[in-house]
């Protein structure tokens, strides 16, 4: 099990960020009625699900801190926690 000291130099790896997609309701709800998109948990999932599932994202990314309302969200292909990217990742068989 890595210690806390690994998993923070892990997440200041070089050339990494984190992700703040730790909008709550109110925020993005406020940024959603100025573009004219419904304020909805099935809306909020969909920007979740565009922005951590976006192509190569995982080469910038050391973290990402999420929502607590994230937590207890599927994407639209995967219905479990379980379930995940690398499953259908063609490197995951390695």
């Amino acid at each position: 099990m890595a210690t806390l000291h690994e998993i923070a130099h892990s997440l200041l790896a070089r050339r990494k960020g984190l992700l703040a997609a730790d909008e709550s309701e109110g925020t993005n709800g406020k940024r959603f009625e100025k573009l004219g998109i419904p304020r909805s948990a099935e809306m909020r999932r969909k920007w979740r699900e565009l922005l951590l599932s976006a192509d190569g994202i995982e080469e910038g990314l050391s973290g990402v801190i999420l929502f607590d309302e994230t937590m207890r969200q599927n994407t639209a292909v995967c219905h479990s926690r379980r379930c995940s990217r690398r499953k259908e990742s063609p490197s995951a068989s390695k």
